[in-house]
């Protein structure tokens, strides 16, 4: 007798070998084959289930570059779940294979194997979402930063630009009213430090150098001004005054005539350059110059005065006092207007009149040695000696460089009838300019006018000779002229 066990090791029923009873053994047989079959087919298709699951996760685990050893360690937990899982549903598919009666308890099982991979895939499906939207995080966060980092730079740079620029105007707008030229040379310098390629505190150094001398040094800063700028209409008139000073009359008139063809409308250009050709010996030009500045402005006195003292130089006499009335008008607290009236007044013989300007001239601007000077000479015309005296000395005390003081002094003594002292002024102003015509003729007169009165001979002869010798010297002068 055989025994035969089923699926769960337990002994079957005995089993004869009579036909009947083996009949039914093989149907057995061919029953649980044809379930094995089925069971086979079951198996298949859980196995790619299971590999889709595999190539899902594979596909999750690529996105996620920058974490790979952690999602490796989750891969690896995932693979062992499904190991364990078909370790699970092998050890339980095998039973079932051999036992066709457990096939309800069958499916439940494989559809719990189904829902735990399910699940399995789903978590690994969020973590790998999850490390996306982190991995995404950090990287906008970045860029945040970045952006941020870069705005920072972009303000600092901006605000280290805004602190310069603030210095230098600083540096500039001192230069401007400072009065002492030196200071303000310097702070002319610092601006250009900082910025160099700026053409306006090159051209305002320019300006300062020339007035303390630097002739040189001017001459270079106008030119800078100019290269940087080439429409720079101040620098060139400052540059243009500035070759007319030396003597550089067409480099002037160059200078001056660029600037009226960049600006049509500079008045200063026009003023300089008809200065400039009236000592050409082109009063004509000149006069269509200062019309032209008129005409730019009939508000700007240095138009007014410039043609009224080439009026004055003409012999319109009534039109320069026009010239002169009107310029007073408009500024009248200009001395130069006053003095220019003055001498034109002195010329006319209205002497009155002329130290009335001369008087407000030295009001307006008490430094001007000049004003001084002329009005000494008008109180010698009239009379008043010691008052001409007076003027003269303070002239003299302010500018002692000027031979034109010490001639109107000796005249003074002459009038006072101080030969003497004449003779020792006159020889001092042709110390100064020995072409002096007008020294060497009222010098000639003194030492006449002491050869009169001296009693010795020979000191006579020696005074007509020496004013011989004056006179002869005054005459080659003339000639020269």
């Amino acid at each position: 007798m055989l025994f035969c066990l089923n699926a769960y090791g337990q002994k079957s029923n005995p089993v004869s070998y009579q036909n009947a009873e083996v009949q039914a053994l093989e149907e057995t047989v061919s029953l649980l084959q044809a379930e094995n079959k089925t069971m086979q087919e079951h198996l298949d298709y859980l196995e790619k289930e299971i590999e889709l699951c595999r190539e899902d996760i594979r596909l999750k685990e690529s996105t996620i570059n920058d974490n790979q050893s952690h999602w490796l360690t989750i891969l690896s937990i995932v693979i062992g779940a499904i190991v364990t899982v078909l370790g699970i549903g092998l050890g339980i598919i095998a039973p079932i294979v051999l036992n066709y009666r457990n096939d309800r308890k069958q499916k439940k099982i494989i559809e719990k194997v189904r829902s735990d991979l399910k699940n399995k895939i789903d978590a690994v499906q969020q973590d790998a979402k999850s490390a996306k939207d982190s991995l995404s995080e950090i990287t906008e966060l970045k860029a945040n930063i970045e952006a941020i980092r870069k705005e920072i730079d972009k303000s600092k740079k901006a605000a280290e630009r805004s602190a310069k620029k603030s210095l230098a105007i600083q540096y500039y707008a001192q230069a401007l009213i400072e009065k002492d030229k030196s200071r303000a040379i310097e702070l002319c310098t610092k601006t250009i430090e900082l910025y160099p390629n700026v053409p306006d505190p090159y051209n305002k150094r320019g300006a300062l150098k020339e007035e303390t001398g630097d002739i040189d040094g001017a001459m270079k800063d106008f030119n800078k001004a100019i290269e940087l700028n080439p429409e720079h209409v101040e620098a060139y008139c400052n540059r243009g005054a500035l070759k007319e000073k030396i003597e550089d009359l067409d480099g002037a008139m160059i200078d001056f005539s660029n600037a009226i063809a960049i600006d049509p409308n500079s008045l200063r250009a026009f003023v300089n350059r008809g200065s400039l050709k009236i000592k050409m010996g082109d009063n004509n030009g000149a006069m269509l110059d200062f019309n032209k500045a008129v005409e730019l402005d009939p508000n700007e006195v240095l138009a007014y005065l410039s043609r009224g003292l080439l009026r004055e130089k003409l012999g319109d006499n009534q039109a320069a006092m026009k010239d002169f009335n009107k310029a007073v008008q408009l500024n009248p607290s200009d001395y130069l207007v006053y003095q220019s009236r003055g001498f034109l007044k002195r010329e006319i013989g209205d002497n009155e009149g002329a130290i009335k300007d001369f008087d407000m001239a030295i009001v307006l601007n008490p430094d001007q040695a000049s004003s001084y000077n002329e009005r000494a000479d008008l109180w010698r015309i009239i009379g008043e000696y010691e008052k001409a005296l007076n003027d003269i000395n303070v002239a003299i005390e302010k500018d002692n460089t000027e031979h034109v003081f010490y001639v109107t002094r000796g005249e003074i003594y002459m009038a006072m009838d101080k030969p003497d002292d004449a003779i020792r002024d006159f020889s001092h102003a042709l110390s100064i300019n020995n072409d002096i015509k007008e020294a060497y003729e009222n010098r000639a007169m003194c030492y006449r006018k002491l050869a009169e009165i001296e009693k010795d001979p020979t000191k006579k002869v020696e005074l007509v000779t020496r004013g011989e010798a004056d006179e002869m010297k005054a005459e080659s002068l003339k000639d020269s002229n």
